[in-house]
């Protein structure tokens, strides 16, 4: 590529900020290989030495360090959160860090105390047993709904009881892991990188947007010198 090589490839520098070699810029000879390029030089890699399970513990423990202020030694694999977050803000920062891991504020929701969902269960049989044997004969078909009126009054009056015990699967430090993206995930998927590109031809050399393809060559078919 010529001096209009040299401004395109800045231009993609400067719309993906990222920066390319001159080796690279050799090996875009079509607008599929730029796109191809672009997405490998955005995806993060995996250091050599380090396998996934790995990586991921290390940000799970990174994360928990820098928003619970847990001190590095605290966090190991088979930890248990209870033992090892605080119930002060718990709720609060859970959510922030199901954000980080996630991007999901909502993703997982820390739950009301099992035994006081197992008392609420034990309260709402216990009036089914109770009308059961009290009510008469006639009226043994109010039984059920009399119970779930029960169990509806118990939720209604435990519903400002704090969230801050942890979801059936995510007790361990183990199970936030599997939370953790791919770090080898590209922010943009390839069709939203050839649309980025076109925009740059588009701007730099002046063809038309139609006329860019991924198979179009940079020299041959746009023209550039």
């Amino acid at each position: 590529m010529g001096l209009d090589g040299v401004e395109l490839v800045m231009a993609f520098e400067e719309e993906f900020k990222i920066e390319i070699s001159d080796a690279q810029a050799e090996k875009m000879m079509t607008v599929g290989d730029s796109v191809n390029i672009i997405y490998d030089l955005l995806r993060p890699k995996l250091p050599s030495d380090q396998c996934f399970s790995q990586y991921s513990f290390y940000q799970v423990r990174k994360l928990l360090m820098e928003i619970y202020g847990l001190p590095r030694i605290a966090v190991k694999v088979d930890s248990k959160l209870a033992d090892i977050i605080p119930m002060e803000d718990r709720a609060k920062k859970w959510k922030i860090l199901m954000k980080k891991l996630t991007g999901q504020y909502w993703f997982r929701e820390l739950v009301r105390s099992e035994k006081l969902k197992l008392r609420i269960f034990l309260i709402s049989i216990t009036s089914l047993v109770v009308s059961l044997s009290l009510l008469p004969h006639n009226f043994l078909g109010l039984s059920l709904p009399i119970a779930l009126i029960v169990l509806y009054l118990c939720c209604l009056l435990t519903r400002n009881s704090k969230k801050v015990y942890f979801p059936l699967g995510y007790r361990m430090v183990r199970d936030l892991l599997s939370l953790v993206p791919h770090p080898e995930n590209c922010p943009l998927s390839k069709e939203e990188i050839f649309h980025k590109v076109v925009e740059c031809a588009v701007d730099q050399l002046g063809v038309r947007a139609e006329q860019v393809k991924l198979e179009s060559k940079w020299v041959d078919d746009l023209g550039v010198g």
